[in-house]
């Protein structure tokens, strides 16, 4: 992950790599962990997302986890944080903003974050999340309709 000149590099225990598929999408995969989850979205030229793609990511998390209670946030030009509780457990959620991909991560830890941002701190393990997402947004396009897809325009025939 790059914050700004800062590279940041986590040690994965057991990462498991999901590609998924959308005719939005350049290239897409879900990479879960004990520590992460992660869901990168290439979109393709000619689409567009239907809305803010973190806000999307959002409400894709309060489907999936009821009682959803943001305690903390902060952004800048290339990221946002949100630090989310359910049921005293806590875990943040972090989007990266580039022009055409996204990437949504779940840090369940807090160690991205708190290499990311030192505002933040690592959660201390008796609070960690222990439901983790086995979910992904690209199979629930469908039903939520993230993307835009510009058509191709008709041209009239001439005889």
């Amino acid at each position: 992950l790059k914050n700004k000149d800062k590279h940041i590099n986590i040690q994965l225990s057991n990462p498991v790599k999901i590609p998924n598929f959308n005719n939005c999408v350049i290239d897409a995969y879900t990479l879960n962990d004990e520590k992460i989850h992660i869901e990168y979205i290439d979109i393709k030229s000619q689409c567009s997302w239907n809305g803010l793609a973190s806000g999307f990511y959002r409400d894709f998390l309060s489907t999936h986890f009821k009682e959803l209670k943001t305690l903390d946030r902060y952004s800048d030009d290339k990221y946002g944080i949100y630090f989310y509780e359910i049921n005293d457990e806590k875990f943040y959620f972090i989007a990266l903003y580039d022009v055409w991909d996204d990437i949504f991560i779940l840090d369940y830890t807090g160690e991205i974050v708190s290499k990311l941002n030192d505002k933040f701190h690592i959660i201390e393990k008796q609070h960690q999340l222990s439901k983790k997402l086995d979910k992904n947004m690209l199979d629930e396009d469908m039903i939520n309709q993230y993307f835009y897809r510009e058509s191709k325009g008709t041209v009239p025939l001439i005889f």
